[in-house]
């Protein structure tokens, strides 16, 4: 057989070279599809968290603020003051409703990194008494509020204006055991003169009947209370009153034939039928609870920055309907959320 020419053989080299250039990114490429089934990535950088958006970082905010009053909330515990144990339960329900802490985790540090004087704080944790409980719950319940008011996430609108109820009552009750002086008293509450966008005409048609049907509720309790012990009541039911004609005033039903007051309502029976004050006070406070919900209800449904007089209002009916002596809510106007067991 003759022998190759020069000619050729360096066209054979040629191809062998080419060949072997061929294997290399198949077996580079296959690498790199096995890799990628492991989970890893050739030269790439660790990974970052990711940026949180406006609704998140409101959302983390909430929560981390719940576990700072769950905490606050364990070393004030003092048996005089049995709701700080209330505020610790409360705040667990908080945060887990909110959906707990930013699980995402980066890559583990060194542990001269992870190193935290963790000692150091719950030292100072134990200097906690019921003065700083109470400015923790009001600081964080006028943040939850302002964060409820503007947030664009309806249904966190609504969580949050909850949650800074919960904590205002919370915090009422803390004063009134520890000994401290009452708050100010709120402002009184008053409906804005024109509708927040977003409430619908049915809504408040709604609103408009219950406060109204309250007043009479409160009426009735007044009048079947001792003469130098009925103001409560009824400054309360001419509060009521009031509010229902304002809220018909914005929705402009008042003097259409929309207008859904009226000269008396349904109310329960045994509010009509007792003089007992615990019994009359169980039954107004519960059509309490309700407009409560009723206010709550709204927030998610009004425009961010128009939801202030709703939240006013879910504060306002909690109060009345959780008085002092009741077991607080978690979750005042939102019953649905209350642990069952």
């Amino acid at each position: 057989m003759p022998s190759p020419s020069p000619a050729a053989d360096e066209r054979a080299r040629g191809r062998a070279r080419a060949h072997r250039r061929g294997r290399a990114a198949v077996l580079a490429a296959l690498a790199t599809v096995g890799l990628a089934a492991c989970g890893l990535r050739l030269e790439t950088p660790p990974p970052t968290a990711p940026e949180p958006d406006a609704v998140e970082t409101i959302r983390q905010r909430a929560t981390a603020d719940a576990l700072t009053l769950a905490v606050l909330a364990e070393h004030a515990a003092d048996p005089a003051v049995p709701s700080a144990t209330r505020v610790a339960e409360v705040a667990s329900l908080h945060a887990e409703a909110l959906g707990g802490p930013y699980t995402w985790q980066p890559p583990e540090p060194s542990p001269a990194v992870t190193a935290t004087p963790a000692d150091d704080e719950a030292a100072a944790a134990q200097d906690v008494g019921p003065e700083r409980l109470v400015q923790a719950l009001e600081e964080t319940a006028a943040s939850a509020r302002a964060d409820a008011a503007a947030v664009d996430d309806p249904g966190m609108a609504r969580l949050l204006g909850s949650v800074s109820a919960s904590r205002l009552l919370l915090a009422d009750a803390v004063r009134r055991e520890s000994g401290q002086d009452a708050a100010d008293p709120p402002e009184p509450f008053a409906p804005p003169e024109d509708l927040p966008d977003g409430l619908t005409g049915s809504a408040v048609t709604a609103l408009v009947q219950s406060e109204d049907a309250l007043g009479l509720a409160w009426e009735v309790v007044a009048a079947r209370t001792p003469v130098d012990a009925r103001a409560p009541a009824a400054g309360r039911a001419e509060a009521h009153r009031g509010r229902a004609l304002h809220w018909a005033e914005a929705a402009d039903l008042v003097g259409t034939g929309l207008d859904p007051r009226r000269a008396a309502y349904d109310l329960p029976a045994s509010l009509l039928s007792t003089t007992d004050p615990a019994a009359l006070e169980g039954e107004v406070t519960a059509l309490e609870r309700d407009l409560a919900t009723s206010y709550a209800s709204l927030v998610d449904t009004a425009a961010p920055e128009q939801r202030a007089p709703l939240l006013d209002g879910l504060l306002d009916a909690a109060r009345a309907g959780w008085p002092a002596g009741a077991l607080l809510p978690a979750f005042p106007g939102m019953p649905e959320q209350e642990p069952t067991d």
